[in-house]
């Protein structure tokens, strides 16, 4: 069994490295090759004695571990958008390689020297996870790669119970035939393995995800497209109890006339800014959408159409309010308005088409806003419609 754990470990390394080949925007991949690498070594060092002087030995084993466990952390960090500081890093390091040096050369004691390594390697995981505790309420993704780390933490400390039977082990060979060491290459293999598949079934996850919001989102202003839309009111719609969804029809008032005056880049500009400051006013579980070429939908949760009339209301002085550097100054753009409440049992597609038929009865057949009084908009709460 001597060889089979740093077999893994080598594999899953190499694994990681090809798998980052195929999928360079994953760069917490560049992370775990090396840490399961350095882990590999580190076993392949300690079976083999090399090099044979012990105190050596010990303190080369002990950075390729400390290493590995601080690339798999930075690894785990950098995909949840984090990055441990460089002070994290060398404290940890310099305390746990410090600890081993002093333990062999001035105070030598196998088994602090043991626990030094299980808990300084335990204590980095566990205080990595601390970090990302948010990850624990998120994306079903998120908690599986959290409670992975976790637990993969805390069977360093747990495996240090089994350190009783070494207070007679006086020589390398010795260590390296007792039960301790049996369930260390034992456990390095199971977690080897499940923290091996484990992660490239969450990498696996995180493409899917990132081609599934490709797929449903609209290049340019950042927001839903179609697809996303219709997606998003489904899962909304199907929430027990039934909640209350208003869909807000937002379409830019002459916006053929700004491509036409000042260029392509000008009406893409404008766009980008109002998709910003849509996304700015609504709230975390919201949704905003470019369906067409200068129209945007927003799908706003518990919200009845009333609520819905004031919000656009407001959002409609912040659009106008916006200044445009590819627009001379005293160009304004300004938006027109559909709101509709969504009924009981309506379809997505047709409860947005309310909401754009709404919007479009305050256009006159020209193509100019036409105004409408908003005592008109109140008697009819389902259906609002003004510039």
């Amino acid at each position: 069994m001597n060889l089979v754990p740093t077999a893994i470990l080598f594999l899953f390394a190499a694994t990681f490295w090809a798998v980052w080949l195929a999928e360079r925007r994953s760069r917490y991949l560049l992370h775990f090759a090396p840490a399961f690498l350095a882990f590999g070594l580190g076993m392949l060092v300690q079976t083999a004695r090399i090099p044979a002087d012990f105190g050596l030995n010990t303190m080369l084993y002990g950075m390729l571990y400390v290493s590995g466990t601080l690339s798999f952390v930075t690894g785990v960090m950098v995909r949840s958008s984090r990055r441990p500081s460089r002070w994290f890093l060398a404290i940890w390091f310099a305390a746990i390689i410090g600890a081993l040096g002093y333990f062999y050369y001035i105070d030598r004691n196998l088994i602090v020297r043991i626990h030094i390594v299980s808990f300084g390697l335990g204590g980095i995981i566990v205080s990595a996870a601390w970090i990302m505790r948010s990850l624990a309420r998120g994306s079903a993704t998120d908690r599986m790669m959290f409670w992975l780390v976790l637990v993969f933490g805390l069977h360093f400390f747990l495996r240090t119970l089994l350190t009783s039977e070494l207070a007679a082990a006086t020589s390398a060979s010795t260590f390296l035939r007792s039960g301790f060491w049996t369930w260390v290459q034992f456990s390095a293999s199971v977690f080897g393995v499940g923290m091996g598949l484990g992660l490239l079934l969450v990498v696996g996850l995180d493409v899917t995800a990132r081609l599934r919001k490709e797929r449903d989102t609209d290049p340019l202003t950042g927001a839903l497209n179609r697809r996303g839309l219709q997606g998003r009111f489904q899962s909304l719609g199907a929430a027990r109890p039934p909640m209350v969804i208003s869909v807000v029809a937002c379409d830019i008032d002459h916006f053929k006339s700004i491509n036409d005056a000042y260029g392509h880049a000008a009406g893409d500009a404008v766009l980008i800014a109002i998709a910003a400051t849509i996304r700015n006013a609504v709230r975390v579980n919201d949704a905003v959408s470019r369906v067409g070429g200068e129209e945007f939908v927003i799908l706003l949760k518990d919200t009845t159409a009333e609520q819905a009339f004031h919000f656009a209301e407001r959002l409609r002085g912040e659009i106008a309010r916006i200044s445009f550097p590819r627009l001379p100054p005293d160009r304004n753009v300004t938006c027109s308005f559909g709101i509709a409440e969504r009924r009981r049992g309506e379809t997505p597609a047709h409860a947005i088409g309310r909401a754009d038929q709404a919007l479009y009865a305050a256009r006159t057949p020209g193509g100019t806003v036409r105004a409408r009084p908003r005592r008109w908009c109140q008697r009819d709460p389902r259906r609002h419609c003004w510039r």
